[in-house]
């Protein structure tokens, strides 16, 4: 009499654990530079709508509104959007804060940058800094300006290992973000 058996054989068992191997060998490279990208595609994103929201809320309000990094000079900290009543770029007591935004990934580095076209190229210093502060205002027209009231324009560089994006506000204040 035969009996019914069921399961599986060891080459069998073998031959799936080899596939799977291979199937990750060939996804997880493509899964690691999915995430950087998708990591760099966020963060930039991110601050652009900061950009845009401290531009409508200026518009919206008929007054100057800033956005400033969270600690020091340093936009991976975050930053906040405010309404600068002393222009002195700092969040005084009594101000009204209008958005915040946390830290930037650790892997997500942040450059001051110079575009020609849509190539961006990082330069030496930090992005947006002006007088001793770091800060991007729009006034109530929706221009970008200085604190000393001048027209603020620049670009500044994202970069996730190889994958790399640019802002760019141009000197109407209109913000946009080239690259992959």
């Amino acid at each position: 009499m035969a009996r019914n058996q069921s399961g599986f054989t060891l080459i069998e068992a073998l031959i799936v654990v080899a596939l799977v191997a291979i199937m990750l060998a060939i996804g997880i490279p493509s899964f690691v530079s999915f995430m950087s990208r998708y990591r760099l595609t966020a963060t930039s994103n991110d601050f652009l709508s900061g950009i845009t929201l401290t531009r409508n809320e200026a518009i919206k309000r008929g007054r100057r509104v800033d956005m400033v990094p969270v600690s020091g000079n340093d936009w991976k900290t975050g930053w906040i959007l405010f309404i600068d009543q002393n222009n002195n770029q700092l969040v005084d007591s009594g101000e009204e804060i209008i958005n915040q935004h946390t830290a930037m990934p650790t892997l997500v580095n942040i450059a001051k940058a110079t575009t020609s076209g849509n190539s961006c190229t990082t330069t030496t210093g930090i992005p947006f800094y002006s007088g001793g502060k770091t800060s991007i205002a729009y006034a109530g027209t929706g221009y970008s300006q200085t604190n000393t009231g001048g027209f603020l324009a620049g670009s500044m560089q994202f970069r996730d290992g190889t994958n790399t994006r640019c802002l760019i506000i141009n000197s109407l204040g209109r913000p946009r973000i080239t690259g992959s």
